[in-house]
């Protein structure tokens, strides 16, 4: 196991901690950008969703390093979502369109330097037998 620093959650700087009501009665204008410019927003001594994960940066090594072999990362939703919305070939402006349930799994296989996703949300490891 490694921790790698770059798949911690965002840094929700000031808003750290807060409800969604508290940051609304502080931060109406930011907060109103977090849900509907999500890839423009600037969270208050936090950071937009460029800062936190530039991911196609470091997915091509992680195939290199780990060919062959199944990878496993355990991140936060923004994190999850930040690495499928490059999977996916999307920009962080779909941030809202991938949803992302708590100890949901998503899976996708590396194929010539790219990837297919192979499942998504998958929460089925939850439900009763």
């Amino acid at each position: 196991m490694q921790i790698h620093p770059g798949l911690a959650d965002i840094d929700y700087g000031e808003w750290q901690g807060l409800t969604p009501d508290e940051m609304r009665d502080r931060w109406t204008a930011a907060l109103h950008g977090w849900y509907h410019q999500t890839d423009e927003a600037i969270i208050p001594g936090g950071e937009t969703l460029a800062q936190t994960l530039p991911w196609h940066e470091h997915r091509k090594r992680a195939v290199c390093r780990h060919a062959e072999q199944t990878i496993v990362i355990v991140g936060h939703t923004v994190i999850n979502r930040i690495i499928l919305l490059c999977v996916l070939g999307l920009g962080n402006k779909r941030f809202w369109h991938i949803k992302q349930d708590t100890c949901a799994i998503n899976a996708f296989e590396a194929e010539r330097g790219d990837f297919v996703l192979v499942s998504l949300n998958d929460t089925c490891h939850l439900r009763d037998l």
